[in-house]
């Protein structure tokens, strides 16, 4: 494994061990700065696509796409569309 897998590795293992990530799915971005979804593993589930994410809770996430915000499920499919202004700090739950 080179260094940059080994870094990976290790910050995975770290959310793992003092930080929640919920429903085992956390936000990523890559290089050109679209955000997508690892799994515990490291392993892209959803790849990147949005031009924001946050974390899941209860199944659901909001990302951003083209200015907007909606909600997408686990498997990458948009359950709410993106139509919505605010992106600012907001969570819910029941």
């Amino acid at each position: 494994m080179n260094a940059k897998g080994l870094l990976f590795a290790f910050c995975i293992s770290i959310l793992q061990a003092c930080c929640s990530i919920k429903d085992s799915l956390s936000p990523i971005s890559n290089e050109n700065g679209q955000y997508g979804y690892i799994n515990l593993k490291g392993e892209v589930v959803i790849s990147p696509q949005f031009d924001g994410a946050e974390s899941f809770s209860e199944g659901l996430a909001r990302v951003k796409v083209d200015g907007k915000c909606g909600f997408i499920d686990k498997k990458g499919t948009i359950v709410i569309t993106p139509q919505f202004d605010y992106w600012g700090t907001a969570s819910f739950s029941e």
